[in-house]
């Protein structure tokens, strides 16, 4: 449906001014807004047609502005039945950006690029009249306010808006200048082009080049533009003499119209005279379609001579004096004896000399699209090319140097980014943190490790809290490696990573676990957190490698064009994985790490990330004087029970192998099917009972020995023992047993059955085995001697 417009218009009293878009629509010379509408088809009731004013107002004084479709109409957004309009806001209204500067207009995001065209134009594009010269200006007012005085001028809605999405001069330009049989463009400025604001007290290190730049760039990509389209292309800008009170066309417009209104020919004689440059002048122009990059430098001083901005500094002397000003990434003052000359080059701060090597800080985005910086190795060769040769004489003597890297983590007011003469590689964390509430960092955090009841007695939750609260609060201390996992979509495990990783900003990287295999690591080696998002570690070397780094305490730092280098190594990996039982092979004896399972969530949030990064200064306050509930108790802080979780004995499981599944399903059916907890087998009949289950692939006793130890942690051990022979014996746990002796392998019902399992065989009229005393029996496995369960008639074990 078509947007609601405001339809009323308004007669405009001289004598009444008491509203701003009365002030507005008086500065443009409108008397009555319904002289000025666009007429266009309702969308809804084809042939019938309404009126809407080119400028309207909204019930809190904004003004509308309604753009007119060159061809006819309203100008709608591209595929939509929305018209395209922007909104001037009231003085009174406006707002601020995240750099603080006033935002007037506003329009619908992602609208497009579109032209405002006033009445004049589009009466002589539609009688397809010659246009000898068309104007075009920053800001519909002023369009509007020079077509009134018959100058062919469109508006546009910021310096570089001439141009379509597809980054060619606009269609509806490009159509004008056909149509009419434009001769002459001309990009018209303000007078402020060329005015200079600096603070050198508040902003000492402001670039006084950019905003020069931003005009430049868009005068050079006007002319680029418009070469194939029209025979001559001009710049033009009201003179500075009109400044301050008239810095645009209408308010110059205005100004003469009301203070001496016989001058208004002489402004438009001016203004047509496109290229003079006379004293006096209200406009001053410059013919640019032969000019190339650096002639169109010069007119915004931003050319050099003798490598300094001699044109910058003699035209802005009165306002920069002896001051050090930057200027186009250069340090640059006039002295005395010298003149001007460069002090220091702005990147210079981007390359450091560490020992012997240089190397450049660079800011590359990672597998998430995040910008990280990174130290990258540079040569001296490529340095004296780019500046030493290239006009920055001295360029090394700027370099900062340093005697070698360090890597001292730190998160508090204690940081310090050089200690002594060596280079710290950890970086300083920006958070400013304030006391406050965290609810959706809490929500995230129990929905993802849960609050199952530790052996502690605190919660996995709190589990986690301590994690993060020792990762944050001692970056130096080793801590296991957890691992989220679900094989579902849609759980929020890779959001953990996001949220260490806006936790410690630059001190945590995501990388894959292609990455551990790459001879160069100066991209996580002094990180506090390594992430890895949906890893998958297939080849043991590489498990290896990571759990080796968990635990290490130096590493080889490593990057092109720079001598290895050992430093201290804190980094802390963090895994996310959709192969739940299955990311990486991990031994029975393994406690490196702590790997949950996450639900799936029950309702998204497409904003939690942001929700959580904006309460990421009160929870790391929170963190910052909070005192982990879990005291140390291993190296890696936490005792091995409290990370031992269901979900990392699945994966153990299934890194056992494929013979230990075959067999555990064997043993599983055997304990059932003679219902009794113990079982013994020598190596021949363990061989006889995988090779009768009519499997693809044959075992050797050599290849199931070897399993056996490897997996099983077991040699057969000569011993007499009982082997149940009446499955169907009327007493389910003593069944009737035949003693044998022989080398045997032994096994426990307890070690292939989790708990739930366990109670499934022990409930209901059939049940085969009595819980509590398989539970006693597996508490008391590690404190007595096996050989205690041989006897079955001990009642203690049956």
């Amino acid at each position: 449906m078509a947007k609601k417009q405001h339809k009323k218009t308004e007669a405009i009293d001289a004598t009444q001014l008491d509203t701003y878009f009365k002030q507005r629509m008086h500065h443009l010379g409108i008397t009555n807004t319904a002289d000025h509408v666009i007429t266009y088809e309702n969308l809804e009731y084809p042939g019938v047609y309404a009126a809407q004013p080119i400028f309207s107002e909204t019930e809190r004084g904004d003004i509308v502005i309604n753009y007119p479709c060159l061809y006819g109409g309203l100008e709608y957004i591209t595929d939509t039945e929305k018209p395209f309009t922007r909104l001037r806001i009231h003085p009174d209204h406006t707002q601020r950006d995240g750099f603080g500067r006033a935002i007037k207009y506003l329009s619908e995001k992602g609208s497009g690029v579109h032209i405002f065209h006033p009445p004049l134009i589009l009466k002589k594009f539609a009688d397809k009249e010659k246009i000898k010269t068309l104007y075009v200006v920053e800001g519909e007012f002023k369009a509007f306010a020079g077509a009134a005085l018959d100058i062919d001028m469109v508006g546009i809605a910021g310096i570089q808006m001439f141009a379509s999405a597809d980054k060619r001069l606009h269609e509806d330009i490009v159509a004008i200048l056909n149509t009419c049989q434009v001769e002459h463009l001309v990009l018209l400025m303000d007078a402020d082009v060329h005015h200079l604001e600096w603070d050198a007290d508040l902003e000492p290190n402001k670039d006084l080049s950019k905003r020069l730049f931003d005009f430049f760039t868009a005068v050079r990509r006007f002319k680029e533009l418009a070469l194939d389209h029209v025979k001559d292309i001009y710049f033009m800008h009201l003179s500075q003499d009109n400044m301050p009170d008239n810095k645009g066309l209408d308010d110059l417009i205005f100004s003469i119209r009301n203070q001496t209104p016989e001058r208004l020919p002489e402004l438009v004689t001016d203004l047509l005279t496109l290229a003079a440059r006379k004293p006096g002048r209200l406009f001053v122009g410059h013919k640019i379609r032969e000019l190339g990059p650096d002639k169109i430098k010069a007119l915004f001083f931003l050319d050099f001579h003798k490598r300094v901005p001699q044109s910058f500094y003699n035209r802005y002397d009165h306002i920069i004096d002896d001051r050090q000003f930057t200027f186009y990434k250069g340090r640059y003052q006039n002295k005395p004896t010298n003149g001007l000359e460069l002090v220091r080059h702005q990147d210079a701060d981007s390359f450091m000399r560490i020992g012997t090597d240089y190397v450049k800080v660079i800011y590359v985005p990672d597998a998430k699209k995040i910008m990280r910086r990174k130290l990258k190795g540079w040569t001296s060769g490529e340095l004296s090319r780019d500046y030493e040769k290239n006009g920055v004489p001295g360029f090394f003597q700027m370099i900062p140097r340093y005697d070698e890297y360090c890597n001292v983590p730190c998160n508090d007011d204690g940081y310090e980014q050089v200690i002594g003469s060596c280079y710290n590689m950890y970086f300083k964390l920006t958070h400013q943190l304030s006391e406050g509430a965290w609810p959706t960092i809490k929500a995230y955090l129990k929905h993802a490790f849960g609050e199952a009841v530790l052996s502690s007695g605190h919660t996995n939750y709190d589990l986690a809290l301590d994690y993060l609260n020792i990762l944050y609060r001692i970056p130096t201390q080793r801590l296991p490696i957890p691992a989220l996992v679900n094989r579902k979509r849609g759980t929020g495990k890779s959001t953990f990573l996001f949220l260490v990783k806006e936790m410690l900003q630059e001190n945590a990287a995501f990388i894959s676990s292609e990455d551990l295999k790459d001879q160069f690591n100066s991209d996580w080696v002094p990180k506090a957190a390594i992430l890895i998002d949906e890893g998958f570690i297939e080849k043991k070397a590489t498990l290896e490698k990571l759990k080796s780094y968990s635990t290490a305490h130096t590493i080889n730092l490593r990057m092109m064009h720079v001598g290895r280098q050992e430093i201290p190594f804190f980094g802390k990996f963090i895994l996310t994985s959709n192969d739940e039982d299955n990311f990486a092979g991990i031994d029975d004896e393994e406690v490196r790490f702590w790997v949950n399972k996450v639900p799936v969530l029950t309702e998204e949030d497409p904003d939690l990330l942001d929700k959580m990064k904006a309460e990421l200064p009160h929870f790391l306050y929170y963190l910052s004087t909070r005192e982990a509930l879990h005291p140390k108790r291993t190296r890696s802080w936490f005792s091995n029970d409290l990370i031992d979780t269901e979900a990392g004995q699945r994966v153990k499981k299934a890194s056992r192998g494929w013979l230990y599944s075959e067999l555990e399903t064997i043993l599983q059916e055997s304990f059932v099917k003679y219902q009794y907890h113990t079982l013994h087998y020598t190596i021949g009949e363990l061989v006889e009972l995988l090779n009768n289950r009519n499997a693809a692939v044959k075992f050797r006793q050599a290849d199931v020995k070897k399993q056996m130890f490897d997996k099983f942690h077991q040699e057969a051990k000569l011993m007499r023992y009982y082997f149940p022979t009446d499955p169907a014996g009327r007493n389910n746990l003593l069944p009737d047993l035949e003693q044998k002796l022989g080398r045997v392998y032994r096994f426990f019902i307890t070690d292939f059955y989790s708990d739930a399992e366990l109670r499934t065989l022990c409930e209901g009229e059939d049940a085969i085995f009595d819980y509590p005393k398989l539970i006693a029996m597996k508490a008391t496995d590690s404190e007595l001697p096996k050989d205690a369960f041989n006897d079955p008639f001990n009642p203690d074990n049956n």
